[in-house]
């Protein structure tokens, strides 16, 4: 993608280990932040199948605001969805419309996903 690199794109990950929902994940631990983000109108599936569907085809990109139209613009004809945005606080909110689906500390998020990393080697 031409955005890969550019000053524009801050972070990006695809959707092929573990859907949207571990995207995001790994996005908020990566980035020490938090974000805020409605699945809302993102597929005709039920809640489950938007955020743990695999896709190689999905692509999150995070943007500054001051890009936002500018990056619109670049993805002229590609089917994007603007579903939230990045917040200072240490809090993974997801959303389905008003119902909240997910909410979480990412410190929690980052405490779990290390403790899922085998760091013995397989060393018994």
């Amino acid at each position: 993608s031409c955005l890969v690199g550019s000053e524009m794109c801050i972070r990006d990950s695809d959707c092929s280990e573990g859907g949207l929902a571990v995207a995001l994940a790994e996005m908020c631990i990566g980035g020490r932040c938090g974000a805020i983000i409605d699945i809302d109108g993102i597929g005709s599936g039920d809640v489950f199948s938007r955020l743990w569907s695999e896709s190689l085809g999905r692509i999150i990109v995070s943007v500054e605001a001051e890009h936002e139209l500018a990056f619109v613009e670049m993805m002229e004809g590609a089917d994007i969805h603007l579903i939230g945005m990045v917040t200072e606080t240490s809090d993974l909110i997801v959303e389905d419309g008003y119902d909240t689906v997910f909410h979480s500390d990412v410190d929690d998020l980052t405490h779990s996903w290390k403790g899922s990393l085998d760091m013995t080697g397989a060393v018994e």
